[in-house]
């Protein structure tokens, strides 16, 4: 498949950087040469503007950062993969993701402005491209099947472009008919008029000379509007946009009354609807969507003009079914466990076979998801193509049923894990503390008495720590938000650590991980996953399944809140399902310590009313 080059004219605000405070800057990343994050490529600074730094450079799939003066202390990135090849670095945002090839890099640290040029001898280039210009190309991608057909996908303006060769005026194509959006150019032709702003996937053939122009219009802000949100048609409710740039989701209170969808909080484009709960929206249409009262998840895909809004208790299960799973596409499907934090999303570890599945909410087809890509993608609502899974394996797999988006993580055995990090006993990014595997679960990571440090920010700046695999930045797991349970996240910012002495449990393959106090010589351990807590979230009571430990006698039972505190224990003799009221408790997230003299196992859940 090929890879498209998404480009995008960003205005931001950003973190400025005196250029005293800065000696040098490097390009770092697991897209760099070195493909790690502890060796960056320098970069070469301005003799005369001391700001701007260049650099040209061979790059892999991958992420990449910029970075001041060998140090983490000062970095730039950009998490919004429109703005790779320009756009604006922001102090401590997360990774840019480059596409493979050799570039001219240029970077300003005082204004974070970047470019990722493509080396290429085809570019784009007028007045309708993000650089608004006859003077600079956008170089376009070389298809690696054919050496004569180049591609990008690029947002334009209205207005006209041209394509030219080596950056120059020798070599340019053109059309006299501005035959748009596909037709055949030629040497030295005129302009071709871009009639409507709109992000393009564009090809030409520099041989036949043949280009196409394919829109797909990508927004920076989907709202909900109208009478059935706020009692008038002036408040935009903004949803948020997952990581397909055209589905976009949010949970809201619906007063009842006709609502709409709108783009870019201005009335050009809006999307209205007949039908209610789903239904086709239809741009510029004088009909509102019919709402009715109640809570609702809301769904539209910008692209195929769709919309849904699920009541928020619609959802009592989400399976998946088919020849890769256990009972094949027979009843009952192999059901999936909401997540705690959020209850759209639905987890579930499944050894698998070569085959193919679906998901499906509430085992119905009426609500089956599956679509053609692996291992991540977007399900269609009631599609005909099933998701193939190409080998056997063990796989943490993960399905939204709001946005319908799936991943299939496979298991995979480390042979360390570590925990690293300015709080942690070594106090930096260098040394791991290495935990102990566990014999019966290669997942299961486990260190007893260990003291950390406080985080300051870690979220924005380089305390906490992180869980790596191997010594070795190219696997670990991070997330500023939770402590001290959570679930860690591939790359996310560090985890902010209380100071303090703890016990730590870790899972590889999912991700989860508690900081409980210490144990004790006699007791050990449990896997977090060996309990289970239902319902979760809950708003009263809640069960504690116990049947799958060997725990015994008499228990103890302690819940604290996010900052630590206990805000209830009790002692209890042990049965398969222990049932605690938690009435009392606020709405939030809370940690479940659970012991005897043996044993000491913890696991998070929520309470929502």
């Amino acid at each position: 498949m090929k890879k498209l080059l998404l480009l995008l004219a960003l205005f931001a605000c950003v973190n400025v950087v005196s250029s005293q405070s800065v000696s040098s800057v490097g390009l770092i990343g697991e897209a760099s040469p070195f493909a790690n994050w502890d060796d960056e490529v320098p970069m070469v600074q301005d003799a005369v503007d001391t700001s701007m730094w260049t650099l040209n450079v061979v790059l892999s799939d991958g992420p990449v950062k910029f970075r001041a003066n060998n140090d983490w202390a000062i970095n730039w990135g950009n998490t919004n993969p429109a703005d790779f090849m320009h756009g604006i670095a922001i102090q401590d945002e997360g990774n840019m993701n480059a596409f493979a090839g050799e570039y001219n890099v240029s970077f300003n640290h005082v204004t974070g402005e970047f470019r990722f040029e493509y080396v290429s001898d085809i570019g784009m280039i007028g007045e309708a491209t993000p650089l608004a210009s006859w003077d600079d190309d956008v170089n376009m991608y070389r298809d690696q099947n054919d050496p004569n057909k180049f591609f990008t996908g690029i947002n334009l303006t209205a207005g006209p472009v041209k394509w030219r060769k080596d950056d120059a005026w020798v070599t340019d194509w053109g059309n006299n008919n501005s035959d748009f959006p596909a037709g055949v150019a030629a040497i030295a032709e005129g302009n071709i008029n871009v009639p409507t702003a709109g992000f393009y996937v564009v090809t030409l053939d520099t041989l036949t000379g043949d280009y196409l122009f394919s829109g797909e219009t990508v927004y920076d802000t989907i709202s909900l509007i109208g009478e059935g949100i706020a009692g008038d048609w002036e408040t935009d409710f903004i949803l948020d946009q997952a990581s397909n740039p055209h589905i976009w989701t949010t949970s809201i209170t619906l007063a009842g009354g006709g609502v709409k969808f709108r783009a870019e909080k201005d009335w050009a484009t809006n999307w209205g609807g007949t039908a209610w709960p789903v239904g086709d929206a239809v741009l510029g249409s004088n009909d509102n969507i019919p709402s009715e009262a109640g809570d609702y998840n809301v769904y539209f895909n910008s692209k195929e003009q769709q919309y849904r809004f699920w009541a928020a208790d619609a959802i009592s299960t989400v399976g998946i079914i088919g020849t890769a799973t256990p009972n094949g596409w027979n009843d009952p499907d192999t059901d999936m466990e909401q997540d705690a934090d959020n209850p759209n999303v639905w987890k579930l570890r499944l050894d698998l076979v070569a085959g193919e599945c679906k998901f499906r909410i509430n085992d119905g087809w009426d609500n089956s998801y599956g679509a053609a890509d692996w291992p991540t993608g977007f399900g269609e609502l009631n599609g005909t193509t099933n998701i193939t899974v190409p080998e056997d394996g063990d796989y943490i797999v993960t399905f939204n049923a709001l946005s319908g988006e799936y991943s299939f993580n496979p298991v995979v055995e480390y042979g360390t894990i570590g925990i690293i990090g300015k709080s942690s006993p070594n106090a930096d990014w260098e040394t791991d503390t290495p935990m102990n595997k566990d014999e019966d679960d290669f997942n299961l990571w486990t260190i007893d008495e260990i003291t950390f440090t406080d985080s300051v920010d870690p979220c924005t700046d380089d305390t906490g720590v992180k869980f790596r695999a191997e010594n070795d930045w190219g696997v670990n797991w991070g997330n500023c938000n939770d402590f001290p349970s959570g679930v860690g996240v591939a790359n996310d910012p560090n985890i902010a650590v209380t100071a303090g002495t703890y016990s730590v449990v870790f899972r590889s393959d999912t991700g989860e991980y508690t900081f409980a106090d210490p144990i004790s010589n006699t007791e050990e351990l449990l896997d977090p996953s060996s309990i289970t807590l239902y319902p979760n979230p809950t708003n009263a009571t809640l069960n504690v399944d116990l049947s799958s430990t060997d725990l015994s006698g008499l228990i103890t039972l302690s819940i604290l809140d996010m900052t630590g505190k206990e805000v209830l224990r009790v002692r209890k003799d042990k049965n398969a399902i222990n049932t605690l009221d938690v009435s009392q408790l606020a709405e939030g997230n809370y940690l479940l310590n659970l012991s005897n003299d043996s044993y000491f196992i913890g696991k998070r859940f929520s309470i929502v009313k």
